[in-house]
């Protein structure tokens, strides 16, 4: 948020009454409504010449329902996510691959952790032929845990995939995503 130039102290957090309709840790939908204000407030006031700010809503709102599990809602707010990072758009294919990977996270949360590990082999694969390194140890990571998390009695598949994301983040100074994986 800092580097975004976000100053959070002078933030008034809402009162727990007026979350209560929401399913979670309360702290948790305080940060998703505060995350949505400050990017209504930074929105570009020519909203034709760029759609980040949309995208980055519809983002948000997709992990808040992904975290609440509304899948209907999810499901609704990735088709929408997909409408503005189109795949034509090749100078964006970074945003329609998140995208897409958000569509792997919604089969995650509906245990269908076959098709999300196969999605994001594929994706993977995309990142990698395009140069796309974050995405690609991102996508690795994802299905190491997806791996792990599907078949918890056999850690040892996710083992690859793990080590792939590691040897990546090494090899193009992916600091943050090094600890992750």
């Amino acid at each position: 948020a800092k580097a975004l130039g976000l100053d959070l102290e002078d933030i008034e957090v809402p009162k727990r009454e007026e979350h209560e309709n929401h399913i979670g840790p309360p702290g948790l939908n305080v940060a998703y409504d505060i995350a949505l204000k400050k990017l209504e407030e930074n929105r570009c006031p020519n909203k034709g010449a760029s759609n980040i700010v949309e995208r980055a809503q519809y983002l948000l709102r997709f992990e808040w329902a992904v975290h609440r599990h509304a899948l209907r809602r999810a499901a609704a707010l990735h088709e929408a996510l997909l409408g503005v990072s189109p795949r034509q758009s090749d100078y964006d294919v970074e945003c329609h691959v998140e995208a897409l990977r958000c569509d792997l996270r919604l089969s995650v949360a509906r245990d269908d952790y076959e098709r999300a590990v196969k999605g994001a082999a594929k994706l993977e694969r995309i990142c990698g032929n395009r140069g796309l390194w974050a995405l690609q140890a991102k996508l690795l990571c994802d299905r190491s845990k997806w791996l792990l998390d599907g078949c918890p009695q056999e850690p040892v598949p996710a083992m690859n995939p793990a080590l792939r994301a590691l040897a990546l983040c090494e090899q193009w100074a992916l600091d943050a995503l090094h600890a992750e994986a």
